[in-house]
């Protein structure tokens, strides 16, 4: 979906940010002879005099293009693979659905198909029947695919930290290719009651094995020591993604989509078959990044809800939860775009795909400002206007039905709501201990997982049984299809006020923290100075000597806790 892609590129963004203007801020030290030390060298350091060891060049010299190509040139050929076939899938499923939908009055074979009363099935020419019941089953899909990915998250971690990380990369490529080998198999049967068979099952396999990202990212872990090393290798890497996906989408959409064809079944066939090699090159070609696995499997950690323990424990983690839910939740409405532009305003499948292009461009321009605003307005305030910005699109779009005007009005201020994405990643890394954020990150995946596989399968229920208003439109469902823009303003709107009450619980909590730790360094910084402060006087025997010293150690503690705030 287009969601997703954004999502990724406000994370890709984030991560960037992070890599350019983070590290230690040091420049660079204008000795010819360091920049040709190897990383061994750079990473063991030098000894400063009266400093001890210091390791100056190691954000420097990850934080590169040569160094990123170098260890990582493999790994982005698979991704290219991985993410165009990806893209493919992503952008003929909903229009292969529509191929399969039958209701006895089938669509003339002369019937001009460039326009925008095909139906896209040549077993039902009944254009709005065929959205609706294409809704149905693709919003199923995902909440499947979504099931089978709560499962396979968890053991996708335990298996690369056990065995090695070419594990989770070949399974993931050989799921996806049996995934593409089933919707082959649909598209060339494309009527029967096995094809929603086949449908599903080729989504559970697709969620039970989709470890790509997990893979990906835990090896560029292992490869990459410096925190602004690893910002910069992810912020690129989420930026190379995407321009994979987004060609990958150019070139599908002029040259299979554009044609509206009754049949996938060759394509499907071909992206299986491009994996299946893929499965057997990957491990022959990629080297373990994993030297030292630990060959042990933790079962625990299996379980996609070992992790949500966090939330009862840490009030913190706990209103992130709450906040990932609802907006999820919210977001999840996504999935009835594509078939809600074809059934309310006529659009044809092209047109439907431009529209998500422009609204894949408006996200990209709001991922690129997100570093910029965030610098200005700080990470809070970001997050709040970026989910208000949503709770006034998802408003917009209850009016939709009416007009297509309401519905781009609505979609762009929901699309700014990127903003927030790399502030909210912000504040959960600066609000939850070090120690926790392992199992805080697992335990919002499992939330967000869990709300999307629950709610894109109701969006659709109700699109399907209320229908998208506009040219589909008739007396009764005209008045109901605001309903699922409806549920979703809800959930946004209950994030709002989440929002609310976690910044004004947390700020109370975190001055409480604040202010133990600012009476405990007092503390030791008045009984450090004194220590010696003390006998010093006392050896001198001036009383006066004695309180200036007490005020000195006064001022010192003050100084100090002033910059721990």
């Amino acid at each position: 979906l287009p969601g997703d892609s954004i999502a990724d590129l406000a994370s890709a963004a984030a991560a960037a940010f992070v890599g350019i203007a983070g590290g230690d801020g040091e420049s660079g030290s204008g000795d010819p002879s360091s920049e040709r030390k190897t990383m061994k060298e750079k990473a063991a350091g030098e000894t400063v005099p009266g400093e001890g060891v210091k390791v100056p060049g190691l954000d420097r010299a990850e934080a590169r293009f040569r160094v990123f190509f170098e260890r990582l040139w493999r790994l982005l050929i698979l991704t290219l693979v991985f993410a165009f076939c990806d893209t493919a899938k992503n952008l003929f499923f909903f229009f292969f659905v529509r191929t399969t939908i039958e209701c006895g009055e089938e669509t003339p074979d002369d019937f001009d198909r460039s326009s925008g009363d095909w139906s896209g099935s040549r077993y039902c020419n009944d254009r709005c029947r065929v959205t609706r019941d294409a809704t149905l089953v693709s919003g199923i899909a995902r909440g499947v695919e979504q099931f089978g990915q709560m499962f396979c998250l968890p053991a996708a971690g335990v298996l690369s930290d056990a065995f090695g990380r070419n594990v989770p990369f070949t399974v993931s490529f050989a799921g996806f290719s049996a995934s593409m080998f089933l919707l082959a198999g649909a598209a060339f049967k494309q009527r029967g009651s096995s094809i929603i068979p086949l449908i599903m099952v080729s989504a559970l396999i697709r969620g039970l094995t989709d470890a790509f990202g997990i893979a990906r990212n835990t090896s560029i872990t292992d490869l990459f020591e410096s925190t602004k090393g690893r910002g910069f290798v992810f912020g690129n890497f989420g930026v190379f993604g995407l321009l994979c996906s987004g060609i990958a989408a150019i070139v599908l959409t002029f040259t299979i989509v554009a044609q509206n064809p009754y049949e996938y079944g060759v394509e499907f066939l071909v992206f299986a078959v491009v994996l299946f090699v893929a499965t057997i090159i990957c491990p022959l070609t990629l080297p373990e990044t994993n030297t030292n696995p630990s060959r042990q499997m933790n079962f625990q950690r299996l379980s996609p809800f070992f992790a949500m323990s966090v939330f009862r424990e840490n009030p913190v983690a706990f209103y992130i939860g709450l906040t990932v839910f609802f907006v999820v939740s919210a977001i999840s409405v996504s999935t009835i775009m594509p078939a809600y532009v074809i059934g309310a305003y006529g659009y044809t499948q092209t047109e439907a795909v431009y529209v998500a292009f422009t609204i894949g461009f408006i996200g990209f321009l709001a991922a690129i400002a997100a570093p910029i605003i965030i610098r200005k307005l700080g990470n809070r305030r970001t997050l709040r206007i970026s989910v208000v910005s949503a709770n006034i699109g998802l408003s917009i779009l209850c009016f939709s039905p009416l007009s297509s005007f309401f519905f781009f009005l609505g979609v762009i201020f929901l699309v700014m709501a990127i903003l927030g994405v790399p502030a909210y990643q912000a504040l959960l890394t600066t609000n939850v201990p070090m120690s926790e954020m392992g199992r805080t990150i697992g335990a919002v995946g499992s939330i967000a997982i869990i709300a999307n596989a629950i709610w894109s399968p109701v969006y659709s229920v109700i699109l399907q049984e209320v229908g998208a208003g506009g040219e589909c439109a008739d007396d009764t469902n005209l008045t109901l299809a605001w309903i699922p823009w409806g549920i979703a303003t809800g959930f946004i709107t209950a994030a709002n006020v989440t929002i609310y009450v976690w910044f004004r619980n947390t700020t109370e909590i975190l001055s409480n923290q604040l202010a133990l730790k600012e009476q405990a360094n007092a503390k030791s910084s008045k009984s450090k100075i004194l220590d010696i402060a003390i006998p010093n006087a006392e050896h001198a025997n001036d009383e006066i000597v004695l309180r200036e010293l007490n005020a000195r150690a006064n001022v010192r503690a003050e100084t100090k806790n002033k910059n721990f705030e």
